[in-house]
């Protein structure tokens, strides 16, 4: 980049007399040099330079502006040399800060010229080699994840289905006790069958989850209207034997509503809530409630995508161990403390 065609003279016959294997293209100032960076009228058909080399002061007004507002654009796709008269090392430090590859002070040599030239080239096509690597290795280390991937959905798909072949057996011995003793049994018997039966079908449930587990973040959320109070439910069924023998009392307000929602992850997630609930709790009347928020309270820090409303947002609460609402926004020392008690908690043999 030169506006005096002297100069651009000049420095083309050096690159000459020094044999560099160099093509050689002039524009006359920066606005000239963007255009043709974007082979932008009348421009279209150059090439992308290799480098560029420029008349510019790195220390005066103009030269600052320009650096600056190449900074991170031009100099990080093409790499730039500066020649100028000036001497000023803290303008050749603000060009390197701004990512310029060379600089060369008038006047200069034939040689000077050639080697900072080849210099910088050398360093690029060196770099670019390195980026082929690093592009190479990442598009490996994709493969392999994709290999990776599929052979966890093969296994996954292994697994469930040789737990759900017991599963089975067990449906069809149930059937069979029922069609061929139903009569018979007394009512505590059919009642454990009956939980046997929907153990199984939760343990199904279980080994679908775990499914979809193994393929979150590769496959969409199967959304749709799900019943979360069928869901709730469900989970609380069972847990019955737990729930009663620790004398829990379930509260839900109101019946939970309709939503759209993944089934599996939903349960998942009230399913943790409800026996991290029951696991950590002592207390002499312990109780979980499950329901909705009406409105979020005064200074909760609840993230809602745009497209949801608050009516989205559900609970589950109890009074067991927990982080006391005082609690300073980013003070973790609470929740350590409150990890450790249930922690402890969960250790102790009289309340496990």
């Amino acid at each position: 980049m030169e506006d005096a065609p002297a100069d651009a003279a000049l420095i083309e016959c050096m690159l000459d007399q020094g044999r560099a294997p160099l093509a050689f293209d002039c524009v006359a100032n920066a606005n000239d040099a963007e255009a043709f960076l974007q082979q932008a009228p009348p421009f279209s058909s150059a090439p992308q330079p290799d480098l560029i080399l420029m008349n510019l002061d790195p220390a005066s007004n103009d030269g600052r502006k320009l650096l600056e507002h190449w900074d991170g654009t031009v100099t990080k796709h093409v790499p730039v040399v500066v020649c100028s008269d000036s001497t000023s090392a803290e303008g050749r430090q603000f060009a390197s800060d701004c990512g310029v590859a060379g600089h060369l002070t008038k006047p200069f040599s034939v040689g000077a010229l050639v080697k900072v030239l080849l210099d910088v080239l050398h360093d690029r096509s060196v770099l670019i080699a390195q980026l082929e690597g690093v592009e190479h290795e990442l598009r490996r280390a994709m493969e392999e994840l994709v290999r990776s991937n599929a052979e966890l959905d093969d296994f996954a798909y292994t697994v469930s289905h040789d737990l759900k072949e017991p599963l089975r057996g067990i449906r069809n011995y149930i059937t069979y006790l029922e069609e061929d003793c139903g009569p018979e049994l007394a009512e505590d018997a059919a009642a454990k069958l009956d939980a046997i039966s929907r153990l199984t079908t939760h343990l199904n449930g279980l080994i679908e989850g775990v499914l979809s587990y193994s393929r979150i973040g590769r496959v969409e959320l199967q959304t749709q209207d799900t019943d979360l109070h069928d869901i709730v439910t469900d989970i609380l069924g069972s847990l019955k034997p737990l729930l009663t023998e620790r004398h829990i009392d379930v509260r839900i307000p109101h019946r939970l509503p309709v939503v759209s929602c993944d089934p599996v992850g939903a349960g998942q997630v009230f399913r943790n809530l409800i026996t991290n609930a029951i696991k950590y709790n002592n207390k002499d009347n312990p109780w979980i409630e499950i329901g909705r928020l009406e409105r979020c309270p005064a200074g909760a820090h609840i993230v809602i995508e745009p497209k949801h409303t608050p009516e989205a947002v559900f609970f589950v609460r109890d009074n067991g161990i927990g982080i006391p609402r005082e609690t300073p926004d980013g003070d973790l020392s609470a929740c350590s403390d409150a990890c450790t008690a249930a922690t402890s908690l969960a250790a102790a043999p009289e309340s496990d």
